[in-house]
Parts: structure tokens; C-alpha cells; sequence
């Protein structure tokens, strides 16, 4: 939320900082992207950026894209690179419990 929120020119809630990098730097001046992990969820899913490689996570299930050499992400590489997968859904996993919980659907 940190890109949409500043490129709002609105600021975070004291209680409720920024859990993500802005990329407005990256994405409007040239600057080099944040030296971090990319990370994202909403409700069920998500997803991480690291390198060329992208877990994605929907409804409960895991999935790993390289989107450099598949921009559409049309080939789950899960089943043939399993021990990749597997770290970066933990890595995934890892981010994901530092966050606050995402909110109940009521």
C-alpha cells in the first residue's frame, strides 16, 4: 500500500505503518527498486517477488512463476523446481507472519 498511498500524497496511520516499500522511486524517476523482496496478499492469496522467481499463492494453493521467461505466468514450475518453490513459500510464510492479520470478511 505504500506506492498507492503516496502517490495519494495521503499519509499512513501512526497505528497502521507501512508494511511495504513505495516504488514510485522505481517506477517514475529511474531510481534502483528497493533491495528487498516484493510482497503482497489479499485475502487468501499472495504472492512474493524475488529475482526473476514468484510464488503465488490462490486459494490454498502454490504456485511458482519465473516471470522473466514467463511474463503471463502460463507455467507452474512448482512440480519440476520443488525445492525452490518450497523455500520461497517459506519465505512467503515468514513475511507474511510479521504482518498484522489481514482482516475478516464479515
Amino acid at each position: 500500500m505504500a506506492t498507492p498511498v503516496t502517490l495519494a500524497g495521503a499519509v499512513p496511520d501512526t497505528q497502521y505503518p507501512f508494511d511495504g516499500a513505495d516504488l514510485t522511486g522505481y517506477l517514475f524517476r529511474g531510481e534502483p527498486a528497493p533491495d528487498r523482496e516484493l510482497f503482497w496478499r489479499i485475502n487468501s492469496s499472495g504472492a512474493l517477488r524475488d529475482g526473476d522467481l514468484k510464488p503465488l499463492r490462490r486459494n490454498g494453493q502454490d504456485q511458482l512463476f519465473d516471470v522473466r521467461a514467463d511474463p503471463r505466468e502460463l507455467v507452474d514450475l512448482a512440480q519440476t523446481r520443488p525445492a525452490e518453490a518450497a523455500e520461497l513459500v517459506a519465505q512467503w510464510d515468514r513475511v507474511d507472519a510479521t504482518l498484522l492479520p489481514y482482516p475478516e470478511r464479515t
